[in-house]
Parts: C-alpha cells; sequence; structure tokens
C-alpha cells in the first residue's frame, strides 16, 4: 500500500539508496550531466535539495543547482540534472511506502516512475506495480539532515488556502502603518526584514532562503527587484512625517554578496529613495562575515545622509564564554573600537547596533 507524502516542509537535503544496486543516487559532476546510482557513500553530489511544490510533487536541485529532470528537455526517459530554471518537467511527486516510511518511489513528470536499470542507468520508465520488496528497482531508501524553519517553509507547507487563515493570528503581531499613528511614533525604519527579497541574502530561514542557499546579489535581476521594493515603499511613506529611515537592505552575508554587487544595490538603492524623499536618512548596513567595516566609506562619502549599520555580534564566539560582565565590555571595546574610531573622521552619522 502507497500513500503520498504529507511531510518534507523543512526537510532540506535529501539521499536516495537503490534498494537493488544498494548505492546511492548522484548527479555526476555535480549537477549538469546524468543521474547515476554507483555511489557507496553519500556525499555533495549525492545530496538533493527538496524545494516543496505541493503536498506530494517536489523538484530536486544538485549540487551545481540544476534540477533533475528528463533528457530531452522531458521527452525522454533518461533522468538527468541539466535544467537551471526547474518547470512541470522537473517537477516530481514521491510516494512512501505507509508500512515503512523509508521507503520512496520517484515519480516522473511522464506518469512513470524513476528506477535503476545499473549503476550508471537510471531511467523513468516504470510502471505503477510495486511490493516495495528489495527486487524492485523503482524502490529507494531515503535520508535527510537539515532543516530550514523559516517562514516560507510553514506557509510553504500550508498551502495557499491554508497559509493565510493559520499564519493570521502571527501577522496580525506585524507593526502596521496604524501603529505609527497611535503611537505618533517619530522614525520608521523600514524594510529591515528582508522576507521581500528575491533571493535569500545570507542562507538562513530568517533571510526567505528556500533551500538554504545565498543567492541575492548573483544577477541584476533579483538586485532590480529589490530596488523596485525599495522604490514602492519609499513612495508610500515619503511624504509621512514619521518616516526617518529606510534601510536598504540587514544583514548581507560575506562573501557570498560581494562588495561589488552590495555597492551596486546600493547605489541603485539611494537613488530610489531619493527620487522620493530629500530628508530621510538611508541606511546602508555592512556585511556580516569576512570584511573591512570601513568598506562602505567611500561610496557614502558622496552622498548625503547616510547612515552605516554595523553589527558586531559576540555570542556566536566561544571566546566570551565565562566572561563576566565588565571582561565582555572591555573584550568588545579592544576588538571593535577600530571601527568605531574610524567614523569619527566621517562626514556622515553612524549607527552602531547588536
Amino acid at each position: 500500500m502507497a500513500s503520498p507524502t504529507k511531510t518534507f516542509w523543512m526537510e532540506l537535503d535529501f539521499r536516495f539508496k537503490s534498494v537493488t544496486v544498494g548505492k546511492f543516487l548522484c548527479a555526476e559532476l555535480g549537477g549538469g550531466t546524468i543521474i547515476v546510482a554507483n555511489r557507496s557513500a553519500a556525499s555533495t553530489w549525492e545530496t538533493f535539495r527538496l524545494w516543496r511544490i505541493s503536498e506530494t510533487n517536489f523538484q530536486l536541485r544538485v549540487f551545481n543547482k540544476q534540477f533533475v529532470g528528463l533528457k530531452n528537455n522531458g521527452n525522454g526517459i533518461d533522468v538527468v540534472a541539466e535544467s537551471n530554471t526547474p518547470g512541470s518537467s522537473e517537477t516530481f511527486e514521491i510516494v512512501r511506502n505507509s508500512n515503512d516510511l523509508n521507503r520512496v518511489r520517484i515519480k516522473a513528470p511522464n506518469g512513470l516512475f524513476l528506477q535503476v536499470k545499473t549503476e550508471d542507468l537510471v531511467t523513468a520508465d516504470r510502471q505503477a506495480g510495486t511490493s516495495w520488496g528489495d527486487d524492485d528497482p523503482s524502490v529507494f531508501v531515503i535520508n535527510f539532515s537539515g532543516r530550514l524553519e523559516g517562514e516560507f517553509q510553514v506557509t510553504n507547507g500550508y498551502g495557499p488556502v491554508k497559509a493565510p487563515q493559520i499564519m493570521r493570528e502571527h501577522w496580525n503581531t506585524f507593526i502596521v502603518e496604524d501603529d505609527f499613528k497611535v503611537h505618533s511614533w517619530k522614525w520608521i525604519k523600514c524594510c529591515e526584514n528582508t522576507c521581500w527579497l528575491v533571493d535569500s541574502k545570507a542562507g538562513f530561514e530568517h533571510s526567505s532562503s528556500r533551500d538554504g542557499s545565498q543567492e541575492w546579489g548573483l544577477t541584476d535581476g533579483n538586485i532590480q527587484q529589490t530596488v523596485t521594493v525599495i522604490d514602492f515603499l519609499s513612495a508610500r511613506y515619503a511624504k509621512n512625517p514619521s518616516l526617518y529611515a529606510v534601510e536598504l537592505i540587514n544583514e548581507p552575508f560575506s562573501p557570498g554578496v560581494s562588495l561589488e554587487s552590495l555597492t551596486k544595490y546600493y547605489k541603485a538603492g539611494y537613488d530610489a529613495v531619493r527620487k522620493h524623499s530629500s530628508t530621510a536618512f538611508v541606511v546602508m548596513s555592512n556585511r556580516l562575515g569576512p570584511m573591512d567595516p570601513r568598506e562602505l566609506f567611500p561610496l557614502a562619502n558622496g552622498l548625503n545622509r547616510i547612515v552605516i549599520d554595523v553589527h558586531y555580534y559576540n555570542l556566536f564566539t566561544d571566546t566570551v564564554n565565562g566572561m563576566t560582565v565588565q571582561q565582555n565590555i572591555d573584550f568588545s571595546q579592544r576588538n571593535q573600537e577600530s571601527g568605531v574610531e574610524s567614523s569619527h573622521h566621517i562626514k556622515w552619522p553612524s549607527y552602531f547596533g547588536r
């Protein structure tokens, strides 16, 4: 007896072991060519990141970020990982054995199931019937590791009908425009929550990553779409007397986000804000990770009403474990004062938080 999976909302990295040959599915060369089943142990090439499309349908992303599909744009039966953009021909159904949920079959877009004919030949041409035994080349044992527990995963799991109902209580805690009217707050920091980014700027669930990948800034397209959002928000709030500052992005992560792409975005984002407001401060967040805390100074030096937002975190290092409060303060002063002191000689305000 088989049943479609109702799980896999947050599970991230999947590995599929053929029960007939005892080897793992593998995207040869990490992607761009065929799928084989000849690896005794699973590493990066044998790991598939699941994109959940619906309760039963999924797309499988390989190490080099191509998607598993069928040869000849879905018209063949050989299983490959060649497409950079997933579509219907890269969408599969994962069917679990209701008596052993670690046993699955993978139904291809052509309506047939993947099977391992040999260690070097995986095809999508197996019919529906199965006993789920070790003699069925279409049966795989799965294991997975890693989870993303962000709002994207939750809403994707519940789907477009149930998600708004279930998430309404959570969304009702968000700060909205009317809150500023009630409390007469004198500032608003726009866009710090980066859930609207096209691709994650850090690879974490709280930065809207779908599969743990960090891809924001890699293309002009996702940079421009983010600028469009900044333009929309600036236009919306520009005439509001409570508008004090607009932060263009919060905590882009280095080295995945390059200084070159970030500078390109900050220039365009600054222009978008200035198109609607000449008085609002424009906040530019420094990158987290390896970076020079002064790397944005050359860009900001020629602009007006700029804030450089620098975040220093001590809690992510074991160095401060066991320190007293005063020792922690002394450590921060010794290790972070150079970035702070350098701001004393520049012509724009700097905000140092966290």
